[in-house]
């Protein structure tokens, strides 16, 4: 995020530590035909920026979460599934082709409950703010059902999803003609989106889900 919205995150919460997220490489980011915008709830006791923990690789216990989101990307942006992504530096060549937006800006547990979602809601504008700075062209929802409800109907008032036949996911457009995909947090279903993923491709490659540029 820019900077002074990180300082306005810092002064809101001058107990906690702001987990700094966003677009994690920007040269590689706008390169990409397919630029992806991952939605999740919380870090996991993370210290530090996010963005700082994902340019690396996600190391030191990261891969749960990151695994599948690595899988997810490759799957998303190329329409492969040439890589396990178990190690650090596998992670490190996707994830820095991303960028991540936490509804919650501060550290929570392994365990989350819904409390990111009243975060999310007192700290609205600021998070439409970050994503209105954000080049991306897809969003994918990656909270539980509670939350991806939330973001649907408070934060990006979309008033229908539409199920893709042939896979488990649905997309709804933002106003702005901007694609979203609602999926769930990737610890729930750690591989079971792949397939999916790569038949979304193939549907925006062959122009049967319009992606704006």
């Amino acid at each position: 995020m820019n900077k002074e919205l990180l300082k306005t995150y810092m002064k809101k919460y001058p107990d906690c530590d702001v987990n700094d997220d966003g677009i994690i490489n920007e040269s590689l980011y706008s390169k990409e035909t397919i630029r992806p915008l991952f939605l999740l709830k919380e870090t996991n006791t993370l210290a530090g920026p996010l963005i700082d923990f994902l340019a690396k690789g996600a190391p030191d216990g990261g891969a749960k979460t990151w695994q599948p989101i690595s899988k997810w990307t490759e799957a998303l942006l190329y329409g492969t599934m040439n890589c396990d992504y178990s190690t650090t530096e596998e992670r490190k060549q996707i994830l820095n082709r991303i960028a991540t937006l936490n509804l919650k800006k501060t550290a929570g547990a392994a365990t989350s409950g819904n409390s990111y979602i009243k975060f999310a809601r007192e700290n609205k504008e600021l998070i439409l703010q970050q994503l209105s700075e954000i080049p991306y062209n897809i969003i994918i929802l990656c909270c539980n059902k509670a939350g991806n409800k939330f973001i649907q109907n408070k934060l990006l008032g979309i008033t229908q999803f539409i199920t893709i036949k042939g896979c488990d996911l649905q997309y709804g457009y933002l106003k702005d003609g901007k694609l979203v995909i609602q999926a769930r947090h990737p610890n729930r279903s750690p591989f079971h989106y792949v397939d999916s993923f790569l038949y979304v491709h193939n549907l925006i490659t062959g122009g049967k889900i319009i992606l704006k540029k």
